[in-house]
């Protein structure tokens, strides 16, 4: 008796972890295109064809994730080690561009 309840309880456990799994896969947060370097994102910037950058800072501040939107529709994605220091750049030397900061 003993061991079918064991049986069950693993049973049990792994179609959670299924469920967990799949909740993940598709409703977690994916990662959509490719990582692309500051010196692209920069030579972007002095083309003039960045439209708008998402700062998305990580739990470890000023480290974070840098995503551009270039008006041909393409995003370019990287990670910085300070992103405090590109958003008061973005501030200053481009303030045509739209710069939104998300939460930690």
């Amino acid at each position: 008796m003993q061991s079918r309840s064991i049986r069950s309880l693993i049973l049990y456990a792994a179609v959670i972890l299924c469920f967990m799994a799949g909740y993940n896969i598709f409703f977690g947060r994916q990662y959509q295109g490719e990582t692309h370097t500051y010196a692209e994102f920069y030579e972007a910037l002095g083309e003039k064809k960045v439209v708008s950058v998402t700062i998305r800072p990580n739990s470890e501040v000023p480290t974070g994730e840098v995503i551009a939107e270039l008006s041909d529709g393409r995003v370019i994605r990287f990670h910085d080690t300070d992103v405090a220091d590109i958003r008061d750049s973005l501030v200053k030397d481009f303030p045509n561009v739209k710069v939104v900061v998300e939460d930690v």
